[in-house]
């Protein structure tokens, strides 16, 4: 290829008219007369200059000529010079980036009465609004983030090609999984037509009685509400075991007349095998937590003493356990505590109580922080 082209100029009445400046065309006025002459103007009206030199000023055409289209294109092409020693026919292979092909992943999670385990479906979305159908693609799809460099938009149409991202699907006709540089690759293990402006939704993945474990947590950081969150580990052994695309996840449970309700949904990131899933479902109706400061000094210039009390209240009939989250920023040190707690990274401790049936729990502690 020694030289390509985009061409975008597209056919319309005021584009021929522009390019039909000082040629000849004819219009037919409504009246019904016709005349032929050169395009001196098309500002608010045809001017024409006759053969015979008089120049006439037509404000209401009927109906316009042209000789040709002037080069203009009905849609935007892309045309190459090539160079080739021989002659005969060759096979090309085109590969290029486009815009306007979005996709998304969710993922439908239906628990079971005492919410120990979850069936599990995924699905991705693709959106195509390149421009163009791709009939009978064969679909890969890249997961992970992919660094690309913002450039401004082009104000006309542009045409596309398909390279997206998704998970896998244990369903025959499904998503193939495969590493790819430091991302993983699936492909569609059947032809799929993506029309324009066409949203098409393919099976994900399909895993039945996954385990999960719902806990209940209160991290004033994030609510003030006592926090509802299911937790799933995505490996092998519990159905699972693929990396996963970041997505939506809706969580589903069947009521005492068997129909699915709505419980929440939260996102997730992109989840390597063996990775664990945490999914905030909503608040917690029955079980609330308060967080009151009790103390505050102010030892030094870069030293600060604080006292605080955690009461969480369960009006359940069966005792609930509580994760509680504290955040601490610079060098800190809980010098006193009601209750033991365990540092689980240099900013955060967690307590793990027991809130007895129809009762209360508090949870006091003072801590110290330098800075």
């Amino acid at each position: 290829v020694l030289e390509q082209n985009y061409e975008y100029d597209l056919v319309s009445s005021y584009k021929l008219l522009d390019k039909f400046l000082g040629k000849e065309i004819t219009a037919t006025e409504k009246e019904g007369e016709t005349y032929t002459g050169t395009l001196l103007s098309h500002d608010g009206g045809v001017v024409l200059q006759l053969s015979d030199g008089k120049v006439v000023s037509l404000t209401e055409v009927s109906r316009l000529e042209f000789p040709d289209s002037a080069g203009l294109l009905t849609k935007p092409t892309l045309v190459w010079q090539i160079y080739s020693p021989v002659s005969g026919s060759r096979n090309v292979l085109t590969s290029y980036l486009t815009g306007g092909m979005n996709w998304k992943a969710d993922y439908i999670v239906k628990t079971n009465a005492d919410d120990t385990k979850a069936d599990i479906q995924g699905w991705v979305s693709i959106d195509n609004q390149a421009g163009t159908t791709y009939e009978d693609a064969r679909l890969k799809l890249v997961a992970g983030e992919v660094h690309r460099i913002a450039v401004p938009q082009r104000n006309y149409y542009e045409e596309a090609a398909v390279e997206e991202e998704v998970a896998y699907d244990s369903v025959k006709g499904g998503f193939a999984e495969e590493s790819l540089f430091e991302y993983h690759l699936y492909t569609l293990e059947r032809p799929a037509t993506l029309k324009n402006k066409q949203v098409k939704q393919l099976s994900l993945l399909s895993a039945d009685s996954v385990p999960v474990k719902k806990e209940l947590i209160f991290d004033v950081s994030k609510s003030d509400k006592v926090q509802v969150a299911l937790n799933l580990t995505n490996s092998k052994d519990r159905g699972l075991g693929m990396p996963l695309p970041a997505g939506v996840l809706r969580v589903y449970k069947s009521d005492s007349a068997g129909q699915l309700q709505f419980l929440g949904e939260d996102s997730i990131d992109y989840t390597p095998k063996d990775e664990e899933i945490k999914v905030v479902v909503g608040n917690a109706f029955d079980v609330t937590g308060t967080r009151t400061q009790t103390d505050y000094q102010r030892i030094s210039t870069d030293v600060w003493r604080e006292s605080y009390e955690i009461e969480l209240k369960n009006h359940k009939s069966q005792a609930q356990k509580i994760r509680i989250v504290e955040h601490f920023y610079g060098d800190w040190e809980i010098t006193t505590g009601s209750d033991t707690y365990e540092k689980t990274d240099a900013y955060t401790a967690e307590w793990e109580v027991n809130v007895p049936a129809d009762g209360s729990k508090k949870v006091t502690f003072t801590v110290e922080r330098r800075y």
